[in-house]
């Protein structure tokens, strides 16, 4: 039998060194991938889990709103007799975390996260003096915001929303163009900008309720639901709110959006029903449906003014019958829906932070939409515009949340 030749084991050795270098660092690109999805998807569940908790503390009265803290874990390594995240997450996280100290946490990546449980925001941390992302104060620039982006490409471009003591948690597109940014749950303000980035006003001693809760009066001011979620206020062209529609003390108002013909429709999870309230006048004009499921957080009307209504895991459509039936079932945790021009549903995947698309008939997924930017998290808010052009804030893995404009090619 013949052996192997020195020269022959040599250039062996060298082709499997060869090989060893190029796959090599292909295998770390793929651990690296695989952290970083591991990581964004633990932030989607704790961000839709910090929500839920608050949903449900509101609903119950009870204050604050926001659990004080994540978990009751001891600092170190999260493991089967040390799980974080247990506050928030029906399956606490065992591995691959690890807690630094009383409010934070390092993922699969080494980023580290820190909790502020005044605002219930969960934001990378920098280290510097106070916690948290750096928060410059040159105000909100607009100046890319009057770009187009095309989701074909999944392209998608940030401003920074800046100089605020409270991270902004929607936004809202007015019918003249305006801009509103709202701050946290239990927000002290307000702010509408002109698209030139000029603000008009920022109200002051506003407590309002949700992310996805404002809409437009007839006479473009913008409409609010109040802490107690139980009445609207209008605020005007200076910034001060009034009363616009009192409830009593028997509705708890969950959400609300724009219809249509304009007026607005408020889901009222205590009574099980749909209302709808003139823009113009602040009236009680009907109730749109009966019978409501209670775990509703999200709604938005249809051009031809059909109603969709989701949870965090299910797509439900109104009738025109006026029954509330589900058309489909998440396969992710979904935070936020908006339509299209066209009828088509838009879904904040708060795992992923991407925005999926749902056929507007059959609920089925029809593919992700838009992915708001590498490295973004905690969507909040959605709003199409009549042009197809969708609004929403996030977080950039660092520097200030920023407000983002897509467009969406409607077929």
């Amino acid at each position: 039998m013949k052996s192997f030749t020195l020269i022959e084991i040599v250039i062996a050795m060298l082709v499997v060194g060869i090989i060893g270098l190029a796959v090599a660092p292909k295998l770390m690109d793929v651990a690296r991938e695989a952290r970083m999805k591991n990581e964004n998807s633990a932030l989607g569940n704790i961000l839709t889990g910090i929500d839920l908790v608050q949903l449900e503390n509101r609903t119950r009265n009870i204050s604050p709103a926001y659990p004080a803290h994540l978990d009751s874990a001891n600092t170190g390594a999260a493991s089967g007799s040390n799980p974080v995240f247990g506050n928030v997450l029906r399956a606490a996280i065992t591995s691959a975390w690890e807690k630094t100290a009383a409010d934070r946490y390092k993922g699969p990546t080494g980023q580290e996260y820190e909790y502020n449980p005044n605002d219930g925001t969960f934001l990378a941390y920098s280290g510097g003096g106070g916690g948290g992302l750096p928060i410059p104060s040159n105000g909100f620039d607009f100046s890319r915001l009057n770009s187009t982006y095309d989701y074909s490409v999944s392209a998608s471009s940030g401003v920074a929303l800046s100089g605020y003591g409270i991270s902004p948690a929607g936004i809202y597109r007015f019918s003249n163009g305006d801009l509103g940014i709202v701050t946290g749950v239990g927000a002290e303000h307000f702010d509408r900008y002109a698209p030139d980035g000029t603000r008009k006003y920022r109200t002051s001693n506003l407590f309002w309720y949700g992310y996805n809760n404002m809409a437009e009066a007839s006479d473009g001011s913008l409409v609010v639901i109040d802490g107690l979620q139980r009445k609207l206020h209008k605020i005007d062209a200076s910034g001060n709110p009034s009363l616009f529609y009192d409830g009593g003390a028997s509705v708890t108002f969950e959400t609300m959006a724009q219809m249509p013909n304009g007026n607005i429709a408020l889901l009222d999870t205590l009574n099980s029903r749909v209302l709808e309230v003139s823009s113009s006048t602040g009236n009680l004009v009907s109730t749109l449906y009966s019978n409501v499921p209670l775990s509703f957080h999200y709604m938005s009307f249809t051009p031809d003014g059909t109603i969709y209504l989701a949870d965090t895991t299910k797509l439900f459509k109104g009738s025109p019958g006026g029954q509330i039936n589900q058309l489909a079932a998440f396969t992710y945790p979904a935070r936020s829906i908006s339509t299209l021009p066209n009828g088509d549903v838009l879904v904040v995947d708060a795992s992923t932070n991407q925005i999926n698309r749902h056929n507007g008939t059959t609920g089925a997924y029809a593919g992700v939409a838009a992915l708001v930017g590498e490295g973004y998290s905690d969507i909040r808010g959605l709003q199409i515009s009549s042009d197809g052009k969708a609004y929403t804030i996030a977080y950039p893995q660092q520097g200030a949340r920023q407000a983002i404009e897509l467009s969406f090619p409607v077929k």
